[in-house]
């Protein structure tokens, strides 16, 4: 009887575990933007492009999301950062002109690191700071 049991315990987990489990995967790479190496970790999803358009201080991120995941990026501050006098500030992100909420994971005098989460079919990031180019 316990054997039985623990046959049907072991068959009911393995099941569970497997149906738990989703695929995904990651394009990880450092992309050359104004001379600055950004790097990033997308997961279910290929980056196309990342450009800064200093005029709006903003980076776009071009993508093809293949299923709902989360864009990782680490900007230097001297590309783009969003600060209120001296003080850090939030960035304002838009995934496909909606604005989203972001997690920001890691950060230095020279870089910030922040995580953004899309949806399938989602292409298009935008990052928008205070400060552009800022190379002092």
């Amino acid at each position: 009887m316990i054997k039985k049991n623990f046959l049907y315990f072991f068959a009911l987990s393995s099941i569970f575990v497997i149906s738990s489990f989703q695929f995904s995967y990651a394009d990880i790479g450092t992309a050359s933007v104004d001379s600055f190496d950004v790097d990033y970790k997308i997961e279910n999803g290929m980056l196309d492009t990342i450009f800064l358009d200093p005029d709006f201080t903003e980076l776009i991120i071009t993508m093809d999301a293949s299923s709902d995941g989360t864009f990782e990026i680490t900007i230097p501050r001297s590309l783009l950062d969003a600060k209120f006098d001296t003080m850090d500030d939030v960035f304002f992100i838009l995934v496909d002109g909606f604005e989203t909420d972001y997690v920001e994971i890691d950060s230095s005098v020279d870089f910030r690191t922040i995580v953004i989460p899309f949806f399938a079919g989602d292409s298009v990031i935008d990052i928008i700071g205070t400060d552009a180019l800022n190379r002092s």
